[in-house]
């Protein structure tokens, strides 16, 4: 099972386009729009399974591949091949560790490919499920960091109040939440920033999400829309065990 992750994430990662560079004398206006959409479109996402791990089987192991538009920064960005669009691999692993509580970490490991790093964790309280029903509720807290090529290092927060319906083998899943993003750009005469200085910036914005899932036995495949100053799309698979 895990080398066949593996060589499906390798597969996967030499398909994305998340290698690029920011342009330099990047102000602070330059700066505050890149933020809103690289640092927020890269945070925590829910797109598992919304009836909670930590009532069912407990274990969940996926591969997303997420889907930046970055066209109101192409001029920032160096890459033509980035210039419209950003997209990369992401490893999920989720586990049920209390009753109705689940706890997710996913992570890019740092290649020369990608260009791209990125760590977090979210943890999800399914705190409404009647039994009989196919409804559930659940409170949603995600923390992230990325780091972009090492010009640009980002951490957002998010919190989000989800709603999903499950069926035997279809879900669907909406939130509506708050995600604030800081983000340190490089300076030096190598660096992004106007100052020739590190700089710091911070956003925030409403945060909205729709979604689908689909399972078969064990395997699972989910697809999302992320709203925040940008749209990021979603494509999940993996397995419950």
């Amino acid at each position: 099972m895990l080398s066949w992750f593996l060589t499906l994430f390798i597969s996967i990662a030499s398909f994305t386009n998340a290698e690029f560079s920011l342009s330099s004398n990047l102000t602070q206006s330059n700066r505050i729009q890149i933020l809103k959409i690289l640092g927020l479109g890269t945070s925590g996402k829910n797109i598992s399974i919304p009836m909670g791990l930590g009532t069912d089987h407990g274990l969940e192991i996926s591969l997303a591949n997420e889907f930046i538009n970055t066209e109101k920064i192409s001029q920032f960005i160096t890459d033509e091949e980035s210039q419209n669009t950003l997209y990369y691999p992401k490893i999920s692993i989720g586990k049920g560790i209390y009753d109705r509580t689940d706890l997710f970490i996913h992570f890019i490991p740092y290649t020369a490919t990608l260009g791209l790093s990125e760590f977090g964790g979210t943890i999800r309280y399914n705190f409404f499920k009647p039994d009989d029903s196919i409804l559930s509720m659940s409170a949603v807290l995600s923390v992230n960091s990325s780091n972009f090529n090492n010009q640009l290092t980002a951490q957002a927060v998010s919190g989000d109040l989800s709603i999903g319906m499950n069926w035997n083998f279809f879900s669907v899943f909406s939130s509506v939440g708050h995600v604030k993003s800081t983000g340190t750009f490089t300076g030096g005469t190598q660096g992004t920033t106007d100052t020739l200085v590190n700089e710091s910036e911070s956003v925030s914005h409403l945060h909205f999400s729709v979604g689908a899932l689909a399972r078969y036995k064990i395997y699972f495949i989910s697809a999302a829309l992320d709203h925040y100053a940008e749209p990021v799309y979603s494509l999940k698979m993996g397995v419950h065990l």
